[in-house]
Order: structure tokens, then C-alpha cells, then sequence
């Protein structure tokens, strides 16, 4: 898939508009890209406890965030920042569809909705 689509304007300019993954399912610790914004993370019995990082502050400035999970008892998924944050607070998910809505503003990661029971 191409990360990189042409859209036109009504003056017959052309422009690039990045492509991100519909729907990213994860199963084992990773560093977010910024083309992976729609996350459904996994924990279950064959994926034990981990931890997902996302992509840099700066890097990611102007973009959001959707984590969602699928968790198994006694799992769960740490939600870290890149190390570039300092006011970032780590997210657990260890329910099934916790949830959270993260923005990068460039400067710092904002929750935007925090639906971790």
C-alpha cells in the first residue's frame, strides 16, 4: 500500500496526503510508527504482558492516537511515551476494550479520552 496519496484541489493543484493503516492489531511489545494510529492491542494467554511505546512527541505532532484492547485475565498492556515527553503518565490496559484517545500536540502527548476501568 502506498503511504502517499494524491488528492486534488478545485484549482486542479495536486497535493500528498499521507496513508495510515486502517486498523493495526498488535500482540507483542512494540514502538508505535505514526502511520499506526488505529491500534487494537492484544494480551492473551499465548501473549503475556507487554509493554506498546508510541512513536516520538515531536514526530507525531498533529496526530491521534485510538488504543484499544483485547485483554485476557491476569495480562496487560503498559501505554508508554518515546522518552521525549516529561508529563507523559504510563496507561495499563488490563480489561477487555480499555481504551484511549491520545493527541500530540508536538510538545507533549494530551489524553484526550481515558476509558481504562
Amino acid at each position: 500500500m502506498s503511504q502517499l496519496a494524491e488528492r486534488r484541489t478545485g484549482f486542479g493543484l495536486t497535493y500528498q496526503v499521507p496513508q495510515h493503516e486502517k486498523i493495526v492489531e498488535i500482540t507483542a511489545a512494540t514502538q508505535l510508527t505514526i502511520r499506526q494510529q488505529n491500534v487494537r492491542v492484544v494480551a492473551a494467554t499465548a501473549y503475556p504482558s507487554w509493554t506498546l511505546t508510541l512513536p516520538s512527541v515531536s514526530e507525531a505532532s498533529g496526530l491521534t492516537f485510538s488504543i484499544v484492547s483485547s485483554i485476557a485475565n491476569s495480562q496487560a498492556v503498559t501505554v508508554t511515551d518515546a522518552g521525549d515527553e516529561g508529563n507523559f503518565s504510563d496507561l495499563t490496559l488490563d480489561t477487555d476494550d480499555d481504551a484511549a484517545l491520545l493527541f500530540s500536540d508536538g510538545l507533549r502527548w494530551w489524553v484526550l479520552v481515558n476509558d481504562i476501568a
